[in-house]
C-alpha cells in the first residue's frame, strides 16, 4: 500500500487525464468508423489489432516525446542559468527569468515576492549531477505514466469485441465502459478535492472524449 500511495502522489494529474483521453478517443473512433462503414475490416481480429496498434504505438510516441521534451527543457534551464551568470546587469538577469514564472506555482504570488525568488535564484549555486539523477527518475516516471494511461483505454473495446458477438452491442458496451472509466480518471485526477470539482472534471473529461470520438469518426477517423 505504501508503494501504491507513493506512486499515486507522484502522478501528474493533467498528464494522466490527457493521455487517458487520447487512448479512449482513438480506440472508440476506430470502433465507430468500423461500425458505420467508413473503414472496412475483414474480421474482428483486424479491428482489434488496429485498436491495440493505434493506442500502443501512440503511447510509445507520446512517452518518447514527453521524455525528450523534459530533457530539452532541463538543458534549456541549464543554459539559461549559465547565460545569466555571464551577464553583469542584475536587472537584465531578473528580466530574463520572467518567462520562467509563467505556468508555475510562482505565478500566484505577488510580483514583489517573485522578485525575491529571482534574487534567491541569482545567488544560488549550481546543483550539479546529483539533482540531475533525481530529475531523470522523475522524467522516466512521467514517461511510464504516459505510456500506461494512453495504452490502457484500448482494453475495454478489445474485450467487448472479443466476447460480445453482436457488433452494435459490443461498441455500445465499449463506449459505456470507456466513458465510465474516463469519468473516474477525471474524478480522481481533478485539480480540487471537493465533490463538485471532482464531478465536474469527471463529467467534462468523459463528455469531451465522447464528443471528439463522434467528430473524429464522422470525418473518417
Amino acid at each position: 500500500m505504501m508503494v501504491l500511495s507513493a506512486i499515486w502522489d507522484r502522478l501528474d494529474r493533467d498528464l494522466v487525464i490527457q493521455e487517458a483521453m487520447y487512448g479512449c478517443i482513438m480506440a472508440l473512433t476506430l470502433m465507430l468508423t468500423a461500425y458505420i462503414g467508413i473503414i472496412q475490416y475483414s474480421d474482428r481480429m483486424h479491428l482489434i489489432y488496429a485498436i491495440l496498434g493505434m493506442d500502443v504505438i501512440w503511447a510509445i510516441i507520446d512517452m518518447y516525446i514527453f521524455y525528450r521534451g523534459d530533457l530539452m527543457s532541463r538543458r534549456r534551464s541549464i543554459q539559461l542559468y549559465w547565460d545569466i551568470q555571464n551577464c553583469s546587469d542584475r536587472e537584465a538577469k531578473k528580466k530574463a527569468l520572467d518567462p520562467e514564472f509563467y505556468g508555475t506555482v510562482f505565478q500566484v504570488i505577488s510580483s514583489e515576492d517573485q522578485d525575491k525568488m529571482k534574487d534567491v535564484f541569482l545567488d544560488a549555486k549550481f546543483a550539479g549531477n546529483e539533482n540531475f539523477q533525481k530529475t531523470n527518475r522523475h522524467y522516466l516516471f512521467n514517461a511510464a505514466t504516459t505510456f500506461v494511461f494512453a495504452a490502457v483505454p484500448a482494453i475495454p473495446p478489445v474485450l467487448c469485441l472479443q466476447f460480445i458477438d453482436k457488433f452494435s452491442v459490443a461498441i455500445l458496451n465499449a463506449s459505456v465502459i470507456s466513458c465510465v472509466l474516463i469519468f473516474f480518471v477525471g474524478y480522481f485526477m481533478a485539480p480540487g478535492d471537493s465533490l463538485k470539482s471532482r464531478l465536474a472534471t469527471g463529467l467534462t473529461t468523459a463528455g469531451i472524449s465522447l464528443f471528439f470520438t463522434v467528430i473524429c469518426a464522422y470525418f473518417g477517423g
